[in-house]
């Protein structure tokens, strides 16, 4: 059964909005924390050791989206890449899906910021649950943000390939709209959210490559609208993405050679 309370948490994480996570390391896996303040979390650590949890402790903050989230720990008791494989197995099993795109030690400025930041601390307030998501019928437009190193790559084709698959994505969204189908405003609400995070991305820098890959290869949303049947709705926009990134490191390439 899913951990709803971590799920709440969890996607109430945001690139500005910190959270307090602890994982319990136990054999191969672990037990995952994720808390408003450091005080419930070192709270929730404690429980979690009475409750027969003792395995080594791992404290820091985590940042970012669940398909992009950033976790910081304060003192490295476990390797940063042996750490975000347990928390992505542990946080699919238990909660929600998680893409850790960097788990590492904080360094000194880091962990001054999050002593300051501790004291304005306040209890948040709980979690979202389901009945409180968006109701839009349609993706919310978003501008593409502007990205001072993105004219150090050729990202015409994959901005290009990003516009389509928002396109494509929107025209399906407006298709299940119309089906009037009681699951229509969750699907339409993940859709939304991968525009969104296509758009979010659409002039990347170097270091982002590898991480969109993984998000291309790996999110579901993009798998559940590609199993669309044709004749409801055909989409692919898969194949043209993870070609447009190839070509990216192409030209990357290319200009290193020259």
């Amino acid at each position: 059964m899913k951990d709803q309370k971590l799920i709440g948490w969890l996607k109430k994480v945001t690139p500005k909005k910190k959270m307090f996570f602890g994982f319990v390391c136990e054999g191969t896996l672990g037990h995952l924390i994720v808390q408003p303040s450091k005080k419930l979390r070192d709270d929730a650590l404690l429980q979690a050791k009475k409750d027969g949890k003792k395995g080594t402790q791992v404290k820091g903050i985590c940042r970012g989206t669940l398909k992009a989230m950033e976790f910081l720990f304060d003192k490295e008791v476990i390797k940063g890449d042996k750490l975000s494989d347990r928390i992505e197995k542990v946080s699919k099993q238990t909660a929600v899906a998680v893409l850790v795109s960097s788990c590492r030690p904080a360094n000194a400025k880091e962990l001054k910021e999050l002593d300051e930041e501790e004291k304005d601390t306040k209890v948040a307030e709980k979690p979202e649950g389901p009945e409180d998501a968006a109701t839009d019928a349609e993706p919310e437009p978003v501008e593409p943000e502007a990205d001072p190193g993105a004219d150090e790559l050729d990202i015409a084709g994959w901005q290009a390939a990003v516009q389509a698959a928002v396109a494509d994505l929107k025209a399906l969204a407006a298709k299940v709209v119309s089906t009037r189908h009681d699951s229509a405003k969750g699907v339409v609400l993940e859709i939304s959210d991968l525009c969104k995070l296509l758009t979010k991305h659409s002039a990347p820098e170097a270091h982002d490559l590898d991480l969109l890959e993984a998000l291309v290869l790996e999110h579901d949303t993009i798998s559940a609208a590609e199993e669309f049947p044709p004749q409801f709705h055909k989409v692919e926009i898969r194949k043209p993405l993870l070609r447009a990134l190839a070509l990216i490191r192409k030209s990357q390439d290319a200009t290193r050679v020259a």
